[in-house]
């Protein structure tokens, strides 16, 4: 009985800290910290069914984990991220900037692709390390599915 006590105080608490982040576009309470180091993403609140992405203009947008959501790239410019600073992304980061994205706005920013890929939709281009490349790799409407690095052969 006592479990079962403590069990509903836990769900209560969670569903408590979840209705406060999402109605007031807070930060959850119970959460991990993810800092950013490029972009203008500049933390990640990863609660247990809300994320929270905190910009570096101190805007905030807190959304459900099961959302499909991708944070504004642009910067006050209305750029996307120089491909010099895609470098210090991880690939979980680099799909969270770039999924939904135009193949078009694709080539805009980052011009001539290094490569096509063979049997799927996408793109390659070198990254200035001069040892990585990132692949984009393209829905059938065009926006941009995955983002994934590799090691230049």
């Amino acid at each position: 009985k006592i479990i079962v006590i403590i069990l509903g105080v836990l769900i209560l608490l969670l569903l408590i800290d979840t209705t406060q982040a999402k109605v007031f576009d807070n930060k959850p309470i119970i959460k991990v910290v993810e800092d950013y180091n490029g972009g203008n993403l500049y933390q990640k609140h990863k609660g247990v069914l809300v994320d929270t992405y905190v910009y570096t203009d101190g805007e905030q947008k807190t959304v459900f984990k099961w959302e499909k959501y991708s944070y504004h790239l642009q910067d006050q410019s209305g750029q996307l991220p120089e491909i010099n600073e895609l470098a210090n992304f991880s690939d979980e980061q680099l799909n969270e900037l770039f999924v939904g994205v135009s193949e078009k706005e694709i080539h805009q920013t980052y011009g001539e692709v290094r490569g096509l890929l063979s049997g799927f939709w996408g793109d390659l281009y070198n990254l200035p390390d001069g040892e990585k490349m990132i692949i984009f790799y393209y829905n059938t409407d065009g926006k941009v599915e995955a983002v994934k690095t590799d090691y230049i052969d």
